[in-house]
């Protein structure tokens, strides 16, 4: 299964940690214009990198060619 968020802000961040819960095998994407680095962790905002593992798509035209395939 693949699952896209489009952005990840706190909300969308809380909701690809409860996804990646429910959804173990599942690929995730993010959809970001913005490239902010800060990640939610227990209410606090704190700033890193790396995050969960998760792909950057930039173009939506990627989206659509994997549509395709």
């Amino acid at each position: 299964m693949n699952i896209l968020f489009l952005g990840l802000g706190s909300i969308g961040q809380r909701h690809l940690i409860n996804a990646k819960k429910i959804f173990k095998k599942a690929k995730f994407y993010a959809f970001r214009k913005k490239n902010s680095n800060l990640i939610i962790k227990n209410v606090k905002v704190k700033k890193k990198i790396k995050f969960i593992k998760i792909l950057q798509i930039r173009n939506l035209q990627i989206i659509k060619r994997s549509k395709e395939n």
